[in-house]
């Protein structure tokens, strides 16, 4: 059992400022919730159009966002030096126990000199 959200290339681009931890927008918003109990590997992929001067693009999932419950999992920094002005897809997942009730999303944080753009984008959570 799948469960997938996914914004095509060339619609609602996303502009993630530098140094500042964004949510990344899906269809629908920030947060996804699975609709049964059980271990969750999710996945999200970026089309990230890169600006110039960064060395790391830092990813997160995070378990409810937008309420007091917040909390994060599933680190992973990317380096990005030398991608100025280029695209690439990159992916990230984690593994997380889930239920119908708790919303999860994905965050991120680069250190590039002005912002990187977010073009497609999909998250998928998978029954494991």
């Amino acid at each position: 059992m799948s469960q997938l959200w996914k914004v095509d290339s060339g619609k609602s681009k996303q502009t993630i400022p530098p140094k500042v931890w964004t949510w990344v927008e899906y269809p629908k918003g920030i947060a996804y919730k699975v609709d049964k109990a059980g271990q969750w590997q999710w996945i999200t992929v970026l089309r990230v159009e890169f600006s110039k001067g960064g060395s790391v693009l830092r990813g997160r999932f995070g378990r409810y966002p937008g309420t007091d419950k917040l909390d994060e999992t599933g680190h992973d920094d990317k380096n990005i030096g030398g991608w100025d002005g280029k695209v690439y897809h990159l992916h990230w997942s984690h593994t997380i126990d889930c239920d119908p009730t708790m919303p999860v999303g994905f965050w991120i944080w680069h250190d590039s000199a002005a912002p990187i753009v977010l073009d497609g984008r999909q998250i998928k959570a998978k029954l494991v």
